[in-house]
């Protein structure tokens, strides 16, 4: 079986974007329309209706966000509250809360909790919010995530998409292939919706009919062909999926 960083095998890093947020949704309401539960590797996730979070599995880089970093054979609470989305991706987890901010826990070699550090964290951590360009002005919310490998995706109440985390294929979408540890802003706009594979993202914009899907766009790692572009070269800037206006036509 192929492998990738740390022994992921890839069969289980695709189940981790399955589990997200490819699905219809205005950037108002996304986050009402993710799942409540959500897999990394080796570790699970499940929001209840209380909106706190519960999580069992591999601890070794405290993805269970306990305090400890021991494993867990049956479910622990996680020291955060007011949850409304879940995200997870190979060795970290992300939650949203009502409010629009996003916490992050596990592993940040690579900068994924997006905290400003690398080091990593067994308890939640709040996810740096960039300020407006005018400072009076409140950021607009967090409403959605997604979580590759080793980087994060959130999308705002806006429609812009910020991304952090490792960037070695472009899967940040900032023009780049440099890691960050706080979220910069993908080159699209108007999103409606997020995913997220091992080193490659995706988005969805609008749809330009009364019914369907509008286009998909893609970004990251391309060595299969992921980003459905008819190319297998990775780029670190969004491009069409060909066809991706057409799928999920009108009845």
């Amino acid at each position: 079986m192929i492998k990738t960083r740390k022994n992921r095998p890839l069969a289980m890093l695709i189940s981790v974007a399955v589990m997200l947020t490819m699905i219809p949704m205005t950037a108002t309401s996304a986050s009402a329309a993710q799942f409540p539960i959500v897999a990394g590797v080796h570790h699970s996730l499940a929001l209840t209706g209380d909106g706190t979070v519960w999580a069992w599995g591999d601890n070794t880089y405290g993805q269970l966000g306990d305090k400890t970093t021991t494993s867990k054979n049956i479910p622990v609470q996680v020291k955060v509250e007011s949850i409304i989305a879940l995200a997870a991706g190979a060795h970290h987890s992300l939650a949203l809360t009502k409010d629009g901010t996003v916490w992050a826990w596990g592993d940040n070699a690579y900068g994924q909790l997006g905290d400003g550090t690398t080091a990593q964290k067994n308890t939640p951590v709040p996810v740096y919010q960039p300020p407006q360009k005018l400072s009076l002005i409140k950021p607009p919310p967090f409403t959605a995530l997604a979580a590759g490998a080793d980087h994060s995706l959130a999308l705002k109440e806006d429609g812009t998409v910020w991304a952090w985390g490792r960037n070695n294929n472009g899967q940040l979408g900032d023009g780049t292939t440099a890691q960050k540890n706080t979220p910069v802003q993908a080159q699209v706009k108007g999103v409606i919706a997020l995913a997220a594979g091992a080193d490659h993202s995706l988005a969805l914009l609008p749809p330009q009919m009364k019914c369907g899907s509008g286009p998909l766009l893609a970004w990251g790692d391309n060595a299969y062909g992921q980003l459905g572009d008819g190319t297998t070269a990775s780029t670190n800037t969004p491009v069409p999926v060909k066809g991706g206006n057409s799928y999920f036509r009108c009845p």
